[in-house]
């Protein structure tokens, strides 16, 4: 029940700091011509969002074990590709304040990928162990 009421709180959270920054969101973002950082900010932003609520709502509810594989199917990619949004965050960022190094920015990127590998191989193994192991 804890773990509910923690979820809960979380999504909670997430969601107020949501409502209390989307107005500066609309002047900065919304309103303006749409770049490929502008794009990049607000994928990051939602995906995140609609990730963590589709967690929430798992953790809340019952379903079918149908149902709660293709929920899990859903979360984990948009949970792993978070990182890849992420990575290429951190290389833009490297990038502009490298005065335009595009190794440095590119190095930077391949680094930040390092979480996106070690999640995937977690994944994988969690698969490969229900699949595999408990059959």
């Amino acid at each position: 029940m804890i773990i509910y009421a923690v979820s809960l709180t979380f999504v909670a959270l997430l969601v107020y700091e949501y409502i209390i920054t989307f107005d500066q969101e609309v002047n900065l973002f919304w309103r303006r011509k749409s770049t490929g950082a502008t794009i990049l900010f607000l994928t990051t932003r939602y995906m995140g969002l609609i990730s963590d609520a589709i967690m929430g709502a798992a953790t809340c509810f019952t379903m079918s074990d149908q149902v709660c594989a293709m929920v899990v199917k859903i979360q984990s990619v948009l949970s792993i590709s978070q990182y890849v949004l992420w990575a290429a965050f951190s290389g833009l960022r490297t990038l502009a304040l490298s005065g335009m190094k595009w190794p440095l920015a590119l190095l930077v990127f391949v680094l930040s990928l390092g979480p996106l590998g070690t999640n995937l191989v977690r994944i994988f193994s969690v698969v490969y162990r229900s699949i595999c192991v408990d059959n």
